[in-house]
């Protein structure tokens, strides 16, 4: 069942981010590039995050002071939409440059947390 719980869509994120992680391990930008597949299983993940964050709303703000919300719920958009003008070398560049921030942040606000229930911080 659908959930908009915080923790849930934190979680979301994080998992997502370190699947990332996981594939572009040992991989160059330019691998990156070059493989459609990679691409699209990277780009889908991204498409996840950009969900996770739409729902999280105002409380993503509030949980997580700092990150680029706006820019991260807008990127789904233009993975649905714009999916042509997409410049991948820009997509690594957040793969790289900011991905592991969010991921660090989401992880931080979920410390402590280990009754595994879902409810509003």
């Amino acid at each position: 069942m659908p959930s908009n719980d915080p923790t849930r869509r934190l979680r979301d994120i994080i998992d997502n981010g370190r699947d990332i992680f996981s594939d572009i391990k040992g991989v160059t930008e330019q691998e990156f590039i070059s493989s459609n597949l990679l691409r699209d299983a990277i780009l889908y993940r991204l498409l996840r995050i950009s969900e996770a964050a739409k729902k999280l709303g105002e409380n993503a703000e509030a949980l997580i002071p700092g990150q680029p919300w706006p820019q991260i719920r807008a990127f789904g958009n233009a993975l649905r939409h714009d999916y042509d003008a997409i410049r991948y070398e820009e997509v690594w560049t957040i793969l790289i440059r900011d991905l592991p921030n969010l991921v660090a942040a989401c992880e931080k606000a979920l410390e402590g947390r280990t009754d595994g229930v879902e409810s509003d911080f």
